[in-house]
């Protein structure tokens, strides 16, 4: 290991042995507790491909989703967004999951006017952009409960909220949170928003017919790549080279 990347994992084990014990911070960020495990080199290297890709077209609004519930993407979504700190870069965090927003819970954020907030006009962007524990890594949460997610998240309104924000030129990285896109039709509608979209695959439960079927969904212009996530540690060095493919 050259000793430039020591001393970034150093640093970046002092930034969480600091936040770890004053922060109730969910244990399953392990850009924040485990820093040199496995899991959080493997977000690194997601990172980097994210980088390389970049520079073969503009990647500035990046949507994290799955095919269907309960295969981490809010947890990807959050580990990828702090990796993209550690270089001081400012990241824009945005839950677009309103049927199950999680973000507030892993952060330990309090509860406030949010993304729903703002696309039914009841709060300006600057109510809804909220601090987060982390230095670089700020927070737009789903917001109050919505009757009827879909409209919000297809509407003009949307889009407009992250041309706006990639306008102001805040933030490196735009990661939205979204809903699963085999069970909700305004992931579809905001693919077309996104400069991309990365898909979270459960290992050892994803049915492969669901993958292909999301993929297909997301369309070859709007997709980056997969991430395959909970994977063992013993099961990462025969994996890494395909954790990311674009």
């Amino acid at each position: 290991m050259s000793g430039l990347k020591t001393r970034q994992l150093n640093l970046m084990d002092d930034f969480a042995a600091r936040f770890r014990d004053e922060l109730q911070l969910d244990e399953r960020l392990v850009a924040v507790h485990q820093v040199k495990s496995p899991a959080a080199e493997q977000y690194r290297k997601l990172y980097v491909s994210i980088i390389r890709a970049g520079q073969i077209r503009d990647l500035l609004t990046l949507m994290i989703t799955s095919s269907v519930a309960e295969e981490g993407k809010t947890l990807t979504a959050l580990n990828l967004a702090i990796t993209m700190t550690a270089g001081g870069d400012n990241i824009l965090l945005v839950e677009t999951d309103f049927r199950r927003p999680r973000v507030g819970m892993y952060l330990d954020l309090p509860s406030q006017v949010g993304l729903s907030d703002y696309l039914s006009n009841q709060s300006s962007l600057n109510q809804i952009c909220q601090l987060s524990p982390l230095a670089g890594l700020v927070v737009v949460q789903a917001g109050h409960t919505c009757h009827n997610p879909v409209s919000l998240l297809s509407s003009q309104k949307m889009a407009q909220f992250l041309q706006q924000v990639k306008a102001d030129n805040q933030y490196r990285y735009i990661v939205l949170d979204a809903p699963p896109i085999l069970l909700s039709s305004e992931t579809h509608a905001m693919a077309d928003y996104v400069d991309t979209s990365i898909l979270v695959v459960r290992a050892h439960k994803t049915p492969q017919e669901q993958v292909f079927q999301a993929i297909e969904t997301l369309g070859e212009k709007r997709f980056l790549g997969c991430v395959l996530n909970g994977m063992r540690d013993r099961e990462m060095d025969s994996y890494a080279s395909t954790l990311y493919e674009y």
